[in-house]
């Protein structure tokens, strides 16, 4: 219980430092397009910018001490440490934590790499996820967990992976045109792009030789989530039909199949 209210405490001054960093970004846009000499009408605007990046800085150490007090184990809030295989999400007696946290860094890593800054992730979003996985496709991890597990299992859990992150929108972007501040879901086509890369890295880690209840090495990360982006992005269409197609899950289990016997 104590790390839900530490991960949810997590993703409100996450909220908050994002709106923050826009503010910061919109006000220093705004000064390098102009750089004549500033008149004293506009020194609010001046002090709000480095306001920003101070309330930032305060509210980065407040995450960490407020976390350092409510969670259990504070240490596994922190960066992830890879890319765990189904086994060790679903298999771990602490997979539920562990999955929450590798889901929201490797996010934010694909989102990087999809140029997509403006966006923020709901690390919370990802605990809902996992127990949707674990009820309602209970079956279909199952038989991706046995030992001799085939790849076109390993497909389809981490096609299930895929499509449940999706349907619950864990990134989301302020929504610019709301009277009020508001968030909306990231386009359809990029939340396929970043979670179909996700769900096709973690079905590579799961069919690599490693201790069952072990991450893959950072170090070996950028490979795996290289080598699914660029799958991905190369083939947006078709991940598209298979997302909108009547079997989602079907269709893109088919696609992670026919990419993990080609992929490193």
């Amino acid at each position: 219980m104590n790390d839900d209210i530490a991960v949810n405490l997590k993703d409100r001054l996450r909220d908050v430092r994002h709106a923050i960093r826009q503010v910061g970004s919109i006000r220093h846009d705004r000064l390098l397009t102009n750089l004549r000499p500033r008149t004293p009408a506009e020194l609010p605007e001046m002090l709000l910018g480095t306001a920003a990046t101070f309330v930032d800085t305060v509210l980065t150490v407040a995450e960490t001490i407020s976390i350092s007090l409510i969670s259990d184990d504070p240490k596994a809030h922190g960066r992830a440490n890879g890319i765990g295989s189904l086994k060790l999400y679903f298999s771990h007696p602490d997979g539920r934590r562990l999955f929450h946290r590798d889901m929201y860094y490797l996010t934010k890593e694909v989102l990087r790499r999809c140029g997509r800054n403006d966006a923020f992730i709901h690390e919370a979003a990802f605990a809902d996820v996992y127990l949707r996985l674990t009820r309602d496709h209970k079956n279909v991890f199952a038989r991706a967990l046995v030992p001799d597990a085939s790849a076109s299992d390993i497909a389809r859990a981490c096609a299930a992976l895929a499509i449940e992150s999706v349907r619950r929108h864990p990134v989301r972007i302020i929504e610019t045109a709301s009277p009020l501040p508001a968030s909306a879901a990231l386009q359809p086509n990029v939340e396929i792009t970043i979670f179909s890369t996700i769900g096709l890295a973690c079905a590579l880690a799961t069919t690599q030789p490693q201790d069952a209840l072990s991450a893959t090495a950072l170090d070996d990360v950028p490979d795996l989530l290289e080598s699914a982006f660029l799958a991905v992005s190369a083939r947006e269409e078709r991940f598209a039909a298979a997302f909108a197609s009547e079997h989602p899950c079907s269709a893109l289990a088919k696609a992670f199949s026919h990419l993990i016997a080609y992929l490193p």
